[in-house]
């Protein structure tokens, strides 16, 4: 059974408030029937949509688990993507406290800042660290 709407909703609600409190959640798939890939990037964009109501600004995106690797290590069947906000951010040399993470894992991206809106991929075949392509 497909997830309605409504559902679609109520997980991003859940979604957006487990990050504000820092508290564990199931994951979507243990708690609809039907949630998929499409029904995940639906509610990725209602915890958008409840991140700028709140007064985030989205500052980029992102493509991630680009690498097996890190998709076998999640359980994850293909890349993701989504929205990056402001408060995601860290300076250079910033220490962390492990206590604000659930989940101890981190994935290493290594980013290279784009310096025109709208730049493409230059070469499909230029991939960086764990197949991530590189733009130019």
């Amino acid at each position: 059974m497909a997830m309605m709407d409504a559902q679609r909703q109520e997980a991003a609600e859940a979604l957006f408030h487990a990050e504000l409190t820092r508290e564990w959640m199931e994951p979507t798939t243990l708690t609809y029937d039907g949630a998929d890939i499409d029904n995940a990037y639906a509610i990725g964009q209602y915890v958008t949509d409840l991140q700028v109501s709140a007064g985030r600004v989205v500052k980029g995106h992102r493509a991630g688990l680009t690498c097996k690797t890190m998709r076998s290590v999640t359980g994850a069947t293909e890349p993701d993507y989504g929205s990056i906000f402001d408060n995601w951010f860290l300076d250079e040399g910033t220490q962390v406290s492990m206590s604000i993470l659930n989940r101890r894992l981190v994935e290493i991206e290594r980013g290279r800042q784009c310096h025109r809106l709208g730049q493409q991929v230059t070469n499909l075949r230029d991939r960086g660290p764990c197949g991530s392509p590189h733009f130019g």
